[in-house]
C-alpha cells in the first residue's frame, strides 16, 4: 500500500550554480523528488533490479501508465513554485562575447549561404556540414526531466509485513524525478538579443502545474493624465530677446502642458527600465509538471506614443519637448561604438513627404526662430549638407520616402565600402547585409574622426571594385542562360556518336532548306523586277516602288530567328570612370541601375526598335504578293 511509501522533497529552493568554465560542459540534472514504495511481484517485473533504469520521456506512455497508481499520489513540492535565481557567470561571459552560452544546451546555428534560385529569387541555405552537426547536437541536448527507477530487496519490517499480506517477494521500488533548469536557462539566454546593459541579465527557474486551459487576463484599461501635474511653458514658447519680428507668441494650453509633463518623465535619465524576457519551458505530462527557465535583461527605453486626437496640438507638444530638453551632443550608449558615430545635438524627425514642409514652418512659428531646422527630402538635399551644418542644427526633418529609396541604400553601401545591398523582397537577406553595411559604416566614421581620409577613400574604392566584379560575374552567368539550358547543352555534348551524328545531320538539313528558300525568294524577286521593267501597268509601278531590296526580306527573316544581345560596353566604361572619380557619394551602382537595353544596334549604327524590322519585313512580303498579282494580270 501507498501508506508505507516514503517521499522526500527539498525543504528550501536549491541554489544552482554553473561553475564549469568549459564551453562544452553539460549542466547536470538536480533531484527534486525521491520516493520509496513496496512492490508486488507483478509490479516488480517492470522495474530494473539493483540498478537505476531511466524511463525515456519520448516513448514512455505505457511505462508511466503502469506506475500511474504511484504518480497520481505525488504532489508538486510547494517550495519549487516560486522563481529562484540561477548563477552562470562563465556562460554569461561567453554570451556577452557574441557566442553561445553553452554548446551542449544551446548549440550555435549553422551559417547561412545566399544563393540565387529561379527567376533571380535569393534564398538562404544553411551550410550542409554545419547543419548536420547542428541537428545532431539538438538531439543530444540534456533532457529537461530525468525519471529513474529501480527495485531492491526490502529490509524494513513494515515492508516485510506488507509483503506477507500481499503474498509477494519482499521488494521495494525507488523512484527519482530530476530536472535540469540550467540547460533550459541556456536555451532562453541564447535567444535573447544583446543590449548595452546585457551584463545585468538575470537567470531564474521554477516548477509549476501545467494546464492546457488559456489563462484569464485582466481587461485592458486606458489610463488618463487628467490628474497629472502641468509642466512649465518652454523657454521659447514665451516672449524672449532675439525673437523674430512679426512672429506672435503661442503658449501651450493647460492640457497640452500636462501631456508635456508626461513626455518629460518618459525622457528622464532615471526612468524605470523595461525588462525583456525569454522563457524556455518543458512539460512532464505524466505528472502535469512544467519546468520554466527565464532570462531577463533590462532595456533602457525612453520616449512613448503621443496619441491625442486630431487638432489637439501634437506637433506643438513635440516641438515643446524638443525646446524643453537639453540640446547637447551625446555619446551613444554601449554596445554601440563611441567612435563609430558623430554626435549631434539635433532631434531627428521622420515625416511623410506631404508634411515635410509643414514641420519647419511649425518650428519657426512656435519657437520664434530660436531653433535651426534642416529639411532633407531628396538625395540631392543630403549631398549638399556638410557635417558642420548638421552639427549646428537643432531639428533635422527627413522624408520617410528617402529612407526607403534604393538610391539611398546604394549610396550607403558605397560610402561604407561594402557589397551592394540586395533587394528588400528577401527581408532576411537584406537585414543581414544591412547589418554588415552598418558595421562597415562605423569603421569608416572612426577613420574620419581620426582624420585618416586616405583609408576612407581606399575602403570606398575597394568596395566599388568588388561591386564591379560582382556585376560582371553576374552578367557572365546570365549570358550562360538558365541552369536547365546549361544542363541540356551538357547532355547534348555528351551523347553518343550516333545521336550526335543524327543531330548534326538534322541541323545541316534545316540550314539547307533555309538556303534554298532564300535562293527561291531572290529568284522570284529578280523575275518580278524583269517583268516590271517591260510592263506599263500602274499596279506594277506601285509594286516596284514598294519592293525595295530583296535582301531586306532575308535579313528580316534571319534576324527574327537570332537573339539580339544587349551591349553594355559603353555603359560599363562610364560606370568604371564614375567609380574612379567617386567623391564618397557618387557610385557606379546608380548608373548601372539606370542602364537601358530597350534598343538594339542596326548595321547603319542607328538604334531602332526591333518592331520596325518586323514591320518592314511584312511590307516587303506584301509587295512581293502584289508583284505576283501584276504578273498574272500581264500574262492574261
Amino acid at each position: 500500500p501507498f501508506e508505507s511509501a516514503r517521499v522526500a522533497i527539498p525543504r528550501a529552493m536549491p541554489e544552482l550554480r554553473l561553475c564549469d568554465t568549459s564551453e562544452a560542459a553539460s549542466p547536470d540534472a538536480v533531484p527534486l523528488l525521491r520516493c520509496s514504495v513496496p512492490l508486488l511481484s507483478s509490479e516488480a517485473e517492470l522495474w530494473p533490479r539493483n540498478e537505476w533504469g531511466q524511463i525515456p520521456l519520448t516513448r514512455s506512455k505505457k511505462m508511466f501508465e503502469a506506475i500511474a497508481w504511484l504518480l497520481d499520489r505525488l504532489e508538486l513540492p510547494p517550495v519549487l513554485q516560486d522563481w529562484a535565481a540561477l548563477s552562470a557567470e562563465p556562460a554569461l561571459k561567453r554570451w556577452l562575447m557574441g557566442g553561445s552560452p553553452c554548446e551542449k544546451s544551446a548549440p550555435s546555428m549553422p551559417k547561412l549561404q545566399w544563393t540565387t534560385a529561379v527567376r533571380g529569387k535569393v534564398e538562404a541555405k544553411e551550410d550542409p556540414v554545419q547543419a548536420g552537426a547542428y541537428e545532431q547536437q539538438l538531439k543530444q541536448r540534456p533532457a529537461p526531466f530525468v525519471v529513474q527507477r529501480r527495485a531492491d530487496v526490502a529490509g524494513d519490517n513494515s515492508h516485510e509485513k506488507c509483503v506477507e499480506k500481499g503474498g509477494a517477494a519482499p521488494l521495494a521500488g525507488s523512484l527519482v524525478i530530476s530536472a535540469n533548469p540550467m540547460s533550459l536557462a541556456m536555451r532562453a539566454l541564447a535567444t535573447l538579443p544583446l543590449s548595452g546593459v546585457a551584463e545585468r541579465t538575470q537567470l531564474s527557474w521554477r516548477l509549476v502545474h501545467h494546464s492546457e486551459a488559456r489563462p484569464t487576463l485582466a481587461p485592458l484599461r486606458l489610463s488618463s493624465n487628467k490628474h497629472d501635474s502641468a509642466a512649465e511653458q518652454p523657454l521659447h514658447f514665451r516672449p524672449f530677446d532675439g525673437r523674430r519680428k512679426g512672429l506672435s507668441v503661442y503658449p501651450l494650453r493647460i492640457e497640452q502642458l500636462r501631456s508635456l509633463h508626461w513626455m518629460l518623465l518618459q525622457e528622464d535619465e532615471e526612468v524605470e527600465p523595461f525588462w525583456e524576457e525569454e522563457v524556455a519551458e518543458a512539460v512532464l505530462p505524466a505528472l502535469s509538471w512544467r519546468l520554466e527557465a527565464r532570462a531577463r535583461m533590462p532595456r533602457l527605453v525612453r520616449g512613448g506614443v503621443l496619441a491625442d486626437e486630431v487638432g489637439y496640438g501634437k506637433t506643438a507638444i513635440t516641438i515643446a519637448l524638443i525646446d524643453s530638453t537639453v540640446r547637447e551632443p551625446r555619446v551613444p550608449p554601449p554596445p554601440l561604438r563611441a567612435d563609430g558615430f558623430i554626435p549631434l545635438k539635433a532631434t531627428l524627425v521622420l515625416a511623410p513627404s506631404h508634411l515635410i514642409k509643414q514641420w519647419p514652418n511649425e518650428v519657426l512659428k512656435f519657437t520664434g526662430g530660436a531653433l535651426k531646422t534642416i529639411t532633407i527630402s531628396t538625395m540631392a538635399d543630403l549631398n549638399r549638407l556638410t557635417i558642420k551644418e548638421m552639427q549646428a542644427a537643432d531639428v533635422v526633418v527627413v522624408a520617410i520616402t528617402l529612407l526607403r529609396n534604393d538610391l539611398y541604400f546604394s549610396r550607403l553601401a558605397n560610402i561604407a565600402g561594402g557589397a551592394a545591398l540586395p533587394s528588400k523582397t528577401s527581408l532576411r537577406h537584406f537585414q543581414q547585409a544591412y547589418g554588415e553595411t552598418v558595421s562597415r559604416l562605423h569603421e569608416q566614421t572612426a577613420r574620419l574622426q581620426k582624420g585618416d581620409l586616405k583609408a576612407v577613400r581606399d575602403a570606398v574604392q575597394a568596395g566599388q571594385k568588388h561591386r564591379s566584379e560582382v556585376r560582371h560575374a553576374a552578367a557572365t552567368v546570365s549570358s550562360l542562360g538558365t541552369t536547365a539550358n546549361r544542363l541540356q547543352g551538357y547532355a547534348v555534348a555528351h551523347k553518343g556518336k550516333k545521336a550526335t551524328y543524327a543531330a548534326e545531320k538534322k541541323a545541316s538539313k534545316k540550314d539547307e532548306e533555309v538556303r534554298v528558300d532564300d535562293a527561291k525568294t531572290v529568284d522570284e524577286d529578280d523575275a518580278m523586277d524583269e517583268d516590271d521593267a517591260v510592263s506599263d501597268e500602274p499596279p506594277v509601278k506601285q509594286a516596284k516602288k514598294s519592293s525595295g531590296s530583296a535582301s531586306s526580306k532575308i535579313v528580316a527573316k534571319k534576324g527574327a530567328k537570332s537573339k539580339v544581345e544587349p551591349k553594355y560596353s559603353k555603359s560599363e566604361s562610364i560606370s568604371d570612370e564614375s567609380d574612379n572619380d567617386d567623391d564618397f557619394v557618387r557610385s557606379s551602382d546608380d548608373e548601372y541601375m539606370s542602364e537601358s537595353v530597350s534598343d538594339v544596334d542596326t548595321p547603319k549604327g542607328k538604334k531602332q526598335p526591333l518592331k520596325k524590322a518586323t514591320k518592314k519585313a511584312g511590307q516587303t512580303k506584301k509587295a512581293a504578293e502584289s508583284k505576283k498579282e501584276a504578273k498574272k494580270a500581264a500574262e492574261s
